[in-house]
């Protein structure tokens, strides 16, 4: 009896052990960054996309407080404030980053939401970052093209309207 609940501990235990394997990679490779957080604001985990936009190693950055290593106020503000407020989703910011790696500046979307227990306890804050950089660039394309036309196309009516108006003149 003893060998069998051994056996099915083991069982358990390995089942557990490939499972938290699997969430950590997918975490970590995953291409939305990802923040966890305690209660107290130390980070728990940070994966490979987030480390990358904020400068970031892994291994110095775990378990010590966020606000030593994040400098993004609207980050910070947004992940203190989960802690505090009783919602369990917060709305996005957009933040500007400029990573050493890259010498273009990345807009990112982050959010953050609360992880919490059944009886409702805060076990930490999950802030997802997505990087629209390049949506941002296609809105800001499409803005100047609609008033370049717009500007091309005043332009040549302006001169046929004033021409019309030289041809109803009786003088």
């Amino acid at each position: 009896m003893t060998t069998k609940l051994s056996r099915l501990n083991d069982m358990n235990l390995a089942k557990i052990i490939a499972e938290r394997n699997k969430t950590q990679t997918i975490i970590r490779y995953i291409a939305d960054g990802v923040i966890v957080t305690a209660p107290k604001l130390s980070i728990l985990v940070i994966n490979s996309s987030a480390e990358n936009w904020f400068n970031l190693d892994e291994k110095k950055v775990l378990n010590r407080p966020l606000t030593d290593f994040i400098q993004e106020p609207k980050l910070a503000n947004l992940i203190s404030d989960a802690t505090k407020t009783g919602r369990r989703v917060l709305p996005a910011v957009e933040i500007t980053v400029k990573g050493n790696r890259s010498w273009k500046s990345r807009i990112l979307q982050a959010r953050a939401a609360r992880v919490q227990q059944d009886k409702g306890e805060l076990v930490g804050i999950v802030t997802i970052l997505r990087d629209v950089t390049q949506q941002k660039e296609i809105d800001k394309m499409k803005t100047e093209l609609v008033s370049m036309v717009a500007h091309e196309l005043r332009s040549p009516l302006t001169s046929i309207s004033g021409f019309s108006e030289l041809l109803l003149d009786s003088d």
